[in-house]
C-alpha cells in the first residue's frame, strides 16, 4: 500500500497498530445490477452541526461532495472543490491526487489516506449510539467518532441516518466519502 506520510506518522501508526490489534481491509459494496435512477433518493445521511452529506448506491451528495459511481465501480466528481476519478481496489479508492483506505483496525472502522496531499484519518468506534427519530447520534471529537452508548450520552456531535446508522458495517465507499466530506479534508492531520 502506497501512501504519503512522514517518518514520525509511520512510526506512530506502527505503535498504534500493535496496541490496537490487527488491520483488515474492508470490502467495497458491489456495483448494483440495476442502473441508477435519474432522481437521487438518499439511503443514508451523515450530519455534523449544520452540514450533511447523503448517499445512495450510485451517488454521494452534499455541500462539499458530488460524486457518482460508474458502471465499472469508479467514483468520479468533486470533493472539496477538487475533481477526482477514484478507481476501486481491495479496501480502497485511488486516483490522481487521492488514495483512501477503508480498514477494520481492532474494533474500529478507519478511513485513512490522502486527498491532494492532505491527510485523512477518521476513526469510528461502532456502537448503539443514542437513538434519534431517524437513526443514531454519536460523540464527535476531532478524528474520533465514538458510538458507544456511554460515550455518546456525554456529548453528541454527529448523527447517522438510514443506512449510515449501520456504523458496524456501513456501505462502502459511499459512507466513507460522505464522512470525509463533512469532516473536512485534513481530518486527523497531525494526530
Amino acid at each position: 500500500m502506497t501512501t504519503r506520510s512522514s517518518p514520525l506518522a509511520a512510526a506512530i501508526a506502527v505503535i498504534l497498530g500493535c496496541a490496537a490489534g490487527s488491520e483488515t481491509l474492508l470490502p467495497l459494496t458491489p456495483v448494483p445490477a440495476e442502473p441508477p435512477t435519474d432522481a437521487f433518493a438518499a439511503k443514508g445521511e451523515i450530519l455534523i452541526r449544520e452540514s450533511s452529506a447523503a448517499f445512495d448506491d450510485w451517488r454521494v451528495v452534499g455541500p462539499q461532495v458530488n460524486m457518482t459511481r460508474g458502471a465499472d465501480g469508479a467514483w468520479a466528481g468533486s470533493l472539496f472543490g477538487q475533481s477526482y476519478v477514484m478507481k476501486p481496489g481491495e479496501g480502497k479508492l485511488s486516483g490522481s491526487g487521492a488514495e483512501l483506505y477503508f480498514v477494520r483496525w481492532g474494533n474500529e472502522l478507519v478511513v485513512r489516506g490522502y486527498l491532494q496531499g492532505r491527510t485523512v484519518n477518521i476513526r469510528l468506534a461502532p456502537g448503539e449510539g443514542i437513538p434519534t427519530p431517524a437513526g443514531i447520534a454519536c460523540r464527535y471529537d476531532g478524528n474520533l467518532i465514538d458510538c458507544e452508548k456511554k460515550s455518546s450520552s456525554v456529548r453528541q456531535g454527529i448523527e447517522f441516518r438510514g443506512e449510515a446508522a449501520r456504523v458496524s458495517s456501513p456501505p462502502l465507499p459511499q459512507f466513507a466519502l460522505a464522512l470525509v466530506a463533512i469532516s473536512g479534508p485534513s481530518v486527523g492531520a497531525g494526530r
